[in-house]
């Protein structure tokens, strides 16, 4: 990919996903959800080893970003698929939510 796709890229694919993250917005979180769902599922889901967030081993993006955007999609079609087949996630267990609630902080 050269520079200036993954430029144009991460300032119009995964910045907004950064800005819905932050925000919390509210009519986005359930499809967040339902995408990270699938993508810690994935085989292909990788750990930044210095910067010990997880993204995706096919694309680079960083999942929780990537997962919040309505601009960009799984390279590999997972969550093509579970919206057109309007398949539910397997839910989060309570440990999981535990992780997420102390890595992005709990909403309140």
């Amino acid at each position: 990919m050269s520079l200036k796709k993954l430029k144009d890229k991460i300032v119009n694919e995964i910045f907004p996903g950064w800005t819905n993250l932050v925000k919390e917005v509210p009519h986005l979180e359930q499809m967040a959800l339902d995408r990270m769902s699938i993508c810690m599922a994935c085989d292909y889901i990788k750990k930044h080893p210095t910067l010990k967030h997880n993204y995706c081993g096919k694309c680079g993006c960083p999942v929780a970003p990537k997962s919040w955007s309505q601009l960009t999609s799984c390279p590999m079609m997972f969550w093509t698929k579970m919206e057109l087949d309007g398949i539910t996630p397997i839910p989060y267990t309570e440990e999981e939510i535990k992780t997420l609630q102390e890595k992005y902080g709990e909403k309140k």
